[in-house]
């Protein structure tokens, strides 16, 4: 792998993959954000969607990201995430249940007093970004 990137993606509790690709696209707070080797330094906050990890030889795979930040330097791309699961550590079930909870409430059919809207958008994405992260893995596949 001539032009690799080495990618750590990491939460406070474990580190999801340590590996080297050609290409790494995220989502950033100001749109989305791909990288090949040799990129600049950069730092960027990530909102909830897969990150896509594509190789040489164009296998892709995806990463399911909630939040966080990600580091660009010296060919190494370091993601430290709230929350980061592998295609197949996904319930997909409860992410759609999660999802339709949520649409419920930014919806107005769902009511309660104590309602967040700001959790409920968060909580959306987060479901979204699961179910996205699932259903791109297996058109890899």
């Amino acid at each position: 792998m001539a032009n690799k990137i080495h990618v750590e993606i990491i939460t406070p509790t474990r580190t999801i993959l340590k590996d080297d690709f050609s290409m790494v696209v995220v989502r950033a707070l100001d749109g989305e954000i791909g990288i090949l080797s040799d990129h600049m330094p950069l730092i960027s906050s990530l909102l909830e969607w897969p990150v896509k990890l594509k190789k040489d030889d164009e296998s892709e795979c995806f990463v399911s990201v909630s939040g966080g930040f990600m580091e660009v330097r010296d060919n190494v791309i370091t993601i430290l995430a709230t929350v980061a699961e592998l295609p197949e550590e996904i319930d997909c079930k409860r992410a759609e249940a999660a999802k339709e909870r949520a649409e419920a409430r930014l919806t107005g059919k769902m009511t309660d007093e104590q309602f967040d809207h700001m959790r409920a958008e968060v909580s959306l994405r987060r479901a979204v970004g699961r179910l996205k992260t699932v259903e791109l893995n297996s058109h890899t596949h």
